[in-house]
């Protein structure tokens, strides 16, 4: 069997995080702030 043929599809991902509501906001600030230093995103300007 291939690699790619045994991950979970992207939905099965996300409702795995979303079952776990600490590890997703975690996640989810991890990629925000990673995205905003390359200035792929906008941010609070405070």
């Amino acid at each position: 069997m291939k690699a790619v043929e045994q991950l979970p599809t992207p939905e099965a991902l996300m409702e795995r995080m979303r079952k776990r509501d600490g590890d997703f906001a975690l996640l989810a600030g991890i990629a925000g702030a990673y995205l905003h230093e390359r200035g792929l995103i906008g941010g609070c300007n405070e």
